[in-house]
């Protein structure tokens, strides 16, 4: 039912920042990107509780994840675009 949805109404989530960080997240690939990457896609315009809620809309609605990966120091968060929000060729 959530494909339908896409195909129906399109990919937008209706706010225009998490519609732009899922467009970025398509771009960055397999890499995803970091909060700070993020913040930079704004070049630095947008307060933390308005990326928050942007990227909380994505992950809602399982467009995007945020994984943790533990190193030296503190574990640095990462975001992914999820599998199914990858658009897909019709079937011809």
């Amino acid at each position: 039912s959530e494909n339908s949805c896409r195909w129906i109404f399109g990919e937008g989530t209706g706010n225009d920042d998490a519609d732009a960080i899922l467009e970025a997240l398509r771009l960055a690939g397999e890499s995803g990107m970091s909060g700070t990457e993020i913040s930079a896609l704004f070049s630095r315009h947008r307060t933390a509780p308005e990326l928050a809620e942007a990227v909380n809309i994505l992950e809602i609605a399982s467009l995007a994840r945020r994984e943790s990966i533990s190193g030296k120091g503190r574990p640095t968060v990462r975001f992914y675009l999820n599998d199914a929000s990858t658009p897909k060729e019709p079937a011809k």
